[in-house]
């Protein structure tokens, strides 16, 4: 990343352009109301399923993580950005001409506005690094949609049997884990998690819940699943 020096921001700054305070839909100062409607939307955030297909819609939230320029190049870019190097041509010219002070005046200017200008570049990229490790940890919070993709890939079934009425054991019973991974491991009510399994009722997910919490304190192999599974999803 590679700023803009001090001076050529403030000889080139300009006001927002009337097209943009003008732009339909686009009020600074919406009621929360009508701005939750625009961005399709709820105070709570979204749902399970719409956050689901954003994500497959426009990718995760995040911000990849690029090449970093060394300190010293970050340096030398603002003290060889054309308008920089103009200002060493005055200084030279100063200099030739024999105006001493002006010439060692154009020097100061280009060294301060260079290290302010570094030091607003490497700001930014340690503001930009917070926030990546800040969506990062965001990204890792556990969703049910995580969960079932998660039991799926491990018990060899389809997600979409997470969904489905089929009854076999093969099927049924993953879908019980994850119904009792869901409960345990993220804030959704039981009628939630029914509704995120194919719209079953809370009973379902309360015997899942029950059943599953009594066998693993019986079944050291189930007990074992269970952990690798947390494990797993708590990354």
């Amino acid at each position: 990343m590679c700023g803009r020096p001090v001076v050529a921001s403030l000889l080139d700054v300009t006001p927002p352009t009337p097209d943009l305070l003008s732009t339909p839909g686009l009020d600074p100062e919406e009621d929360v109301a009508r701005l939750l409607a625009h961005l399709r939307t709820q105070a709570e955030g979204l749902d399970e399923r719409e956050a689901a297909r954003r994500l497959a819609q426009v990718g995760a939230n995040e911000i990849r993580r690029g090449t970093s320029t060394p300190w010293w190049r970050s340096l030398l870019d603002q003290l060889i950005h054309p308008l920089a190097l103009l200002l060493w041509v005055a200084a030279a010219l100063s200099l030739i001409t024999g105006v001493l002070s002006l010439a060692v005046a154009i020097v100061v200017v280009i060294l301060l506005n260079a290290a302010f200008a570094f030091a607003q570049e490497r700001q930014a990229e340690h503001a930009t690094e917070a926030l990546r490790d800040l969506l990062s940890i965001q990204n890792r919070q556990i969703s049910v949609e995580n969960i079932q993709k998660t039991v799926a890939d491990y018990y060899k079934i389809k997600v979409a049997d997470m969904y489905s009425k089929k009854r076999p054991a093969s099927i049924a019973r993953p879908r019980q884990i994850a119904m009792y991974l869901a409960k345990e491991l993220t804030q959704k009510s039981l009628p939630e998690i029914g509704e995120l399994f194919g719209g079953r009722d809370h009973t379902t997910v309360l015997h899942a819940v029950r059943k599953m919490s009594a066998e693993r304190q019986q079944m050291t192999e189930l007990n074992q699943q269970l952990h690798v599974l947390e494990q797993t999803l708590k990354g």
